[in-house]
């Protein structure tokens, strides 16, 4: 099976092979090093899944819109982490203070200033659950994935505009913004896409 740094090379090579779109950024960065997977084991013992993509990049950022005139809602965004930002202390950045609910939350993908997907560790935890969460709007919602689907589905959407957002409203049932977005304007650009995928339960 494909590694998830593959993946994503071939994911990206499509994207520039595709005539509306354009990547303005793709970057990879090297190898977590043993002491960097040390420090974030120090905090949470890390998944297997999680080793084979940190072992081989440790973080990575893409960023591609559409050519032309559009209305901004149409672009893809991944910003994963450094593991060694991920497994931090955020509770400063995260104003858990005030947001309490907020301090099990080390964010690993933060595609937008105001939005993020973050795992929810405790004590308990073995392979914590993503959640999104809106840093404007101080909401967090549960996305029902793990780290392996996430990427998953990350790869699936190509870090389309919030997909996150869309997948949590569908949980939810108040099919905003964000999913009436994705439902309309993904499978045009890509006819392929099974958006079963990122609704299902």
């Amino acid at each position: 099976m494909k590694s998830y740094l593959e993946r994503f090379k071939k994911m990206v090579e499509e994207l520039k092979n595709h005539p509306q779109i354009e990547v303005k950024e793709f970057v990879v960065n090297p190898p977590a090093t043993d002491e960097q997977i040390e420090t974030a084991q120090e905090r949470f013992n890390l998944t297997p899944d999680m080793l084979d993509f940190y072992k081989l990049a440790n973080g990575l950022k893409l960023t591609w819109t559409i050519k032309g005139e559009t209305d901004g809602f149409d672009d893809g965004y991944v910003d994963l982490l450094p593991v060694e930002e991920v497994f931090m202390d955020w509770s400063e950045s995260l104003d858990t203070e005030e947001f309490p609910e907020f301090e099990p939350l080390h964010p690993f993908d933060y595609f937008r200033p105001e939005g993020c997907a973050a795992f929810y560790l405790n004590e308990e935890t073995e392979n914590p659950e993503v959640y999104f969460l809106n840093n404007g709007s101080g909401e967090m919602s549960e996305l029902k994935l793990d780290f392996k689907s996430y990427m998953d589905l990350l790869l699936e959407t190509k870090g389309f505009f919030y997909w996150q957002s869309a997948r949590a409203s569908s949980l939810e049932g108040n099919n905003n913004f964000q999913e009436r977005n994705l439902k309309t304007k993904l499978p045009k650009l890509f006819p392929d896409i099974n958006l079963e995928n990122i609704f299902e339960n």
